[in-house]
Order: structure tokens, then sequence, then C-alpha cells
């Protein structure tokens, strides 16, 4: 009984009722379903109050086999409690259950200051086992935070556990600016999932023709056996038809649409 309610007290940032539910003999570091404790619990809830009374009442900074303290209070942006949890000693690259530290989460949520204060704790810009870092920045668009995590050395080129590099997740999410970071930082325009074959999905011509530019093989196949052009051509019905021109002759035409590529120059799209 006492650490159900408990976690209900740290929810609803019940700092008395907290306070006596652990004279009474609540476990601390009691876990819930989901692995975390009432600390983590109130971090999620924005309940600086009951989180600082489970401090005092020694709870474990690096407790829970789920998500962390540091993943919550990462999560809800709260930068002071990040400090804080640091500087009792959390473990800043620790990882929750998806393989993701407090600070791929903090990028994940948005939360640039929270983000500031962990890479100023010594994050690690290339930690996780799961999504990294750079992939998060990309998929909210954080160009400016894309761009520091580069120069902190991130390996631009990583590929997630379903083989996208950070630009391929850019650009699956629409982000073109940090698309265009990445690629300014010197991101492989020919590896992992191709860049190209997402660009064409998106049906971003601008993007297409930047990547072609930088070398990007036109008439590459994904793991599907599929070419950028027949990802256009399955995922949208462009009206006027476009067509992929440049290169050599050596392309291939597909419906209305044809692509040539092979060593010459890069192409662009022209409306037919």
């Amino acid at each position: 009984m006492l650490p159900g309610a408990c976690f209900a007290a740290a929810d609803f940032g019940l700092v008395e009722v907290v306070r006596e539910l652990l004279e009474k003999g609540a476990e601390v570091d009691a876990e819930d379903g989901k692995g975390c404790t009432a600390l983590t619990v109130a971090l999620y809830c924005g309940q600086a109050g009951t989180a600082r009374a489970l401090l005092e009442a020694g709870a474990g900074v690096n407790a829970g086999t789920g998500r962390r303290p540091v993943h919550a209070a990462a999560m809800m942006g709260t930068v002071e409690m990040v400090r804080e949890l640091v500087e009792k000693g959390a473990e800043v690259d620790a990882e929750d259950r998806e393989g993701r530290t407090a600070l791929t989460v903090a990028l994940a949520f948005g939360q640039e200051a929270a983000a500031r204060a962990l890479l100023e704790a010594g994050a690690g810009v290339n930690a996780g086992t799961g999504q990294r870092p750079l992939h998060a920045a990309a998929k909210k668009g954080m160009e400016e935070m894309v761009r520091e995590l580069v120069e902190k050395s991130t390996e631009v080129d990583a590929e997630d556990g379903e083989g996208r590099t950070a630009l391929t997740v850019a650009l699956a999410f629409g982000q073109e600016a940090a698309a265009r970071a990445l690629l300014e930082a010197g991101a492989g325009v020919n590896t992992g999932r191709r860049p190209l074959h997402v660009a064409a999905e998106k049906g971003m011509v601008e993007m297409v023709r930047e990547l072609a530019g930088k070398g990007a093989e036109v008439d590459a196949e994904d793991a599907e056996g599929r070419t950028a052009l027949q990802c256009l051509l399955l995922a949208s019905e462009l009206s006027p038809a476009y067509t992929f021109v440049g290169g050599d002759s050596k392309g291939s035409a597909v419906g209305g649409f044809t692509i040539d590529g092979g060593g010459g120059e890069a192409g662009e799209w022209v409306v037919a």
C-alpha cells in the first residue's frame, strides 16, 4: 500500500504526504510496473518539490530499471533538476530501455536547454545503443544542435537500428534545414538507407537536386530493389509529370518519368 501511495503523492506534488509515507516505511527506491522510482515519476510530472523531498530522503539518482530520473528531467526540460541530478552523481550516459541516453531524450522532445546542460556535464554525443543524439536532433529539425553535435566529433554517418543516417532521418521528417546542415558537415549522400530515395519519396524536389549535385547515385537501388525514381512513383501522384534529366544516356524510364544517370553531370527535375 505504501509504495503505491508514495507514487501517487509524488505524482501530485504532495510533499508532506511523501515525507510522511517515507517515515512510515515506504521504500524510497521502489519501482512501478515501468521500472520507474517515485523520484522519476515526480520529475515526469514536473513536481520539483516532491523530487527534492525524495532526494533529501536518499532517493537514488541512478535507481530504476526503466527510465532513470535524469531521463525524466531531460524529457520535461527541467534544467535545474538535470544539473542537480548530475551533481549528485547521475550517470549522464546511462541508457533507458530503448537504449537512449538523457541527451537523446532531451533532443527527442525538443528540450534544447536541457540538452545543453547535459552537454556541459559531459554527455557523450555518440552514446547510446538506440537512437543517437544526432538522429534525435535531426528528426526535430534542431539545426543549431545538429551543428553543435557535429562539431563535437559526432559520427555524422552513424546508422540507427533501421540503417538510417541522421541525414536520412532529417529528410524522412521533412527537416530541410537540418539536412543541409548535415550535408555541409560532410554527411554521405550514398550511405545507409539512401537519402536520395527518402527525398524522392517525400517529393522534396530541391533536396533531390542538391543530393544529385553532391554525387548521389541516381540509379542506385534500396533494400527493396527500388530506384529513387520508383520510390517517387510509388509514393506520389505528380501533376504535371516531372522528369529527372542529366548524366549520360544510361538512364531508365518508369511510367511517365525518366531518370538518367551513370557518370555524367548531376541531373535535375524539370516539368515534363
